[in-house]
């Protein structure tokens, strides 16, 4: 799903403001495609309580079209933005059988669609809460998670590695025992451990006026054999600043495993990519702070040029991202800002030579070796 590859996680992150009480086992989030008459359509879309919110393209055009409506029960009803109609129901295996109508009413078209099997399809779990302070030093305490949990790939062959790697992704080590694969019981016992801190800085007498621990997962790609995925974190457990953070990885849906950049690369990307980073890096200093003569007067004090300097990557349908959090390459980014860095460099921009024929990535930006 080429053109809708960045949507969910803008629909994801969109929804999530809206959540609140107990977890919910099954909102999903799925790529589908099929039939409107005989045109070829894919759809992203994402079930939150009752409310559906996603987009569709036709293959022969690739112009997003935003849906939005409800699912009750298994009955279905999203209208388009300019006032079309999808009707019909949507099974438990994700798939599709309904009519599309035109605003006027006077043209209808059967529509079939099922789950893609080159994209993974999720469960959304997530859970929120604010818990008011009993005392005037701590006013409240804010948990929130969103739990993408993978129910689907293809013939499900990996699924379980799949699973693993998200799973780990998102909750670590810690909880892998106590929560035996249920991200219910995960996010519970998060949330009870989180409770119990804000419980515990009460009595002790913090000096911090609230506490919260924030923590979204998103997919920025899913097709072609990769998924990309996006997790934000966020906690403040009091102090001068919250603690942000955001990584990407990347997972070969081939092998249920992450990725590497020695598994796109062949040996030298370091310093190969490191250049062409650099080079954008400083093309975007000079139209943000002309006065900087350097990155380091700029504030990059850590980076070390003509060097990839560790970064999280992702990859899209276009090419492949490097994203540094703030503070990764020093105390402030352009004109004394703290902020992330985010370089991206399109397939077209980087030597085909330099990959791995056998790669995924290589498969997806250049075709079959």
């Amino acid at each position: 799903m080429k053109k809708m590859a960045v949507l969910s996680w803008v629909v994801i992150c969109a929804v999530a403001l809206f959540l609140a009480g107990p977890v919910r086992g099954q909102d999903f989030q799925r790529d589908l495609e099929g039939t409107v008459g005989k045109a070829r359509v894919q759809m992203e879309l994402t079930k939150i309580g009752q409310s559906l919110e996603g987009s569709y393209y036709y293959e022969k055009y690739g112009t997003p079209i935003k849906v939005k409506g409800q699912m009750i029960k298994s009955k279905v009803r999203l209208k388009e933005e300019k006032g079309a109609i999808f009707e019909g129901d949507l099974a438990n295996d994700g798939s599709f059988q309904g009519t599309w109508a035109s605003r006027d009413k006077k043209r209808s078209l059967p529509v079939t669609l099922k789950v893609a099997l080159d994209t993974v399809a999720f469960t959304i779990y997530s859970k929120d809460w604010t818990r008011q302070g009993k005392s005037k030093l701590i006013e409240k305490c804010e948990f929130e998670r969103l739990y993408l949990h993978p129910t689907g790939y293809g013939d499900n062959k990996n699924l379980e590695k799949i699973r693993g790697t998200v799973w780990k992704i998102f909750f670590g080590d810690r909880n892998l025992a106590a929560a035996k694969g249920d991200p219910r019981k995960a996010i519970d016992l998060e949330s009870k451990e989180f409770r119990a801190e804000c419980l515990q800085a009460e009595k002790d007498g913090a000096g911090s006026d609230h506490m919260e621990t924030t923590k979204k997962m998103s997919t920025v790609f899913n097709q072609d054999s990769i998924l990309t995925i996006k997790n934000e974190s966020w906690e403040y457990m009091g102090g001068t600043r919250g603690t942000p953070d955001t990584s990407y990885t990347v997972i070969n849906l081939e092998k249920g495993a992450a990725l590497l950049l020695k598994d796109i690369f062949k040996d030298g990307y370091d310093t190969y990519l490191g250049t062409i980073v650099t080079k954008k890096l400083k093309e975007e200093l000079a139209q943000i702070d002309k006065k900087a003569k350097s990155l380091k007067d700029a504030g990059y004090t850590k980076f070390k040029e003509n060097s990839l300097n560790d970064p999280y990557f992702y990859i899209t349908s276009d090419g492949i991202g490097f994203f540094y959090n703030a503070y990764a390459l020093g105390p402030a980014g352009p004109l004394g800002a703290v902020s992330e860095t985010d370089i991206f460099v399109p397939f077209k921009e980087i030597e085909k030579e330099r990959l791995r024929p056998e790669s995924v990535v290589y498969k997806l930006a250049y075709g079959k070796k």
